[in-house]
């Protein structure tokens, strides 16, 4: 009789404890990474049996754990196993919320816990404090990088740390990355000191980009977003490897550009009929900072790609190959290549010189 009473009393605080939780609006709702620990050895005292059913999800399927994720979802499969693993939770009122955005903070500690050092106490004011300062320690940020914790991360923000994560991991990243990065068709408005560690993440398949090429590096993270990258992190067979551009066969106006290889620093920006306002095909910016000649060499394969063998492509060259130096002046030139113009030109004393081609009218 004693056991059962205690077993009531229990039962009838968990009860309070669910109610308390339900009676909160939903901005109010704790996020499942800050209510952590405290709140599973809460339940745990009030009724093991219970416990059991909430934390042993491996049986289930995600739809019956989460009332908002069907199975036929895109990340179904990896907040499943993200769960299964302990590394996120849900919210109180059996909802995993994907599409919210997920905090540095957040993120930070689903990263560090994954990569093996969970259950760290705060060492400052904020509740991931602790996981912070590991991720400095074992090199996914750097100090001060993260200051404001309760701000949504950036898929950039995330893209370096998950690139960091492989170094820790003992990971070896793609040599010859830099030629992939036609395919992230937004490269080009990537901060400089992002884009590397973005090309770390997309080539080992950590990050795939959205439909339409673009990576969006100033956008938020969802938490399904965050729950696929940690999986990702954690299991190669669940990795999106893409494969290496290959250079076109052929030459012509149909001949997709973003599928020529770019080596260099040059800067390349292509564009689809109709993309661009001014009707632009592509327009390529040499950085005079920069070595040269695979920049000459990288312009060079774009121009015969689109206009083959014609004899502009060697004139244009030549004219390109004028500047060798900041000092040196590249008066505005045109050339008609196949029905479409073309213009060269470079100020003096200019960092750049710049080509840009229109599409015929």
């Amino acid at each position: 009789m004693r056991n059962k009473g205690i077993r009531t009393v229990a039962l009838i605080l968990m009860l309070v404890m669910l109610m308390g939780f339900a009676s909160m609006s939903f901005a109010s709702y704790p996020t499942p990474e800050q209510m952590g620990a405290d709140v599973i050895n809460s339940l745990k005292d009030a009724g093991k049996t219970i416990v059991d059913g909430v934390i042993n999800t491996a049986s289930k399927l995600i739809s019956q754990i989460f009332s908002d994720i069907r199975e036929s979802d895109w990340y179904a499969t990896t907040v499943k196993k993200l769960v299964d693993m302990g590394g996120i939770n849900g919210y109180p009122d059996g909802t995993f919320k994907p599409n919210n955005q997920i905090t540095r903070a957040e993120f930070t500690k689903i990263l560090v816990s994954a990569l093996g050092y969970d259950n760290l106490k705060p060492t400052g004011s904020h509740w991931a404090s602790g996981y912070v300062d590991k991720a400095v320690s074992i090199g996914l940020a750097t100090s001060g990088e993260l200051s404001d914790l309760n701000r949504a991360i950036t898929r950039k923000e995330m893209a370096k740390m998950v690139a960091n994560a492989l170094d820790h991991r003992g990971e070896s990243h793609v040599d010859n990355r830099a030629n992939y990065r036609t395919l992230v068709t937004d490269y080009n408005n990537i901060s400089k000191s992002y884009q590397d560690y973005v090309l770390k993440a997309f080539t080992k398949g950590i990050i795939t980009g959205y439909p339409d090429g673009t990576f969006g590096p100033e956008r938020g993270l969802t938490r399904a977003e965050a729950s696929t990258v940690i999986i990702r992190v954690l299991d190669k067979n669940e990795r999106k490897v893409p494969e290496l551009p290959k250079p076109p066969t052929n030459s012509g106006i149909n001949v997709d550009l973003n599928t020529v290889p770019i080596t260099s620093e040059i800067r390349a920006d292509i564009f689809k009929p109709g993309e661009n306002i001014h009707d632009v095909d592509f327009s390529l910016l040499i950085r005079m900072w920069e070595p040269l000649e695979p920049q000459h060499n990288d312009i060079e394969n774009i121009l015969r790609a689109r206009f083959g063998n014609a004899k502009e492509v060697s004139e244009i060259m030549n004219y390109i190959k004028e500047k060798k130096v900041r000092a040196d002046e590249l008066e505005s030139k045109w050339w008609t290549v196949n029905g479409q113009r073309m213009i060269v030109e470079s100020n003096p004393n200019s960092q750049n010189a710049s080509i840009t081609c229109w599409y015929p009218k």
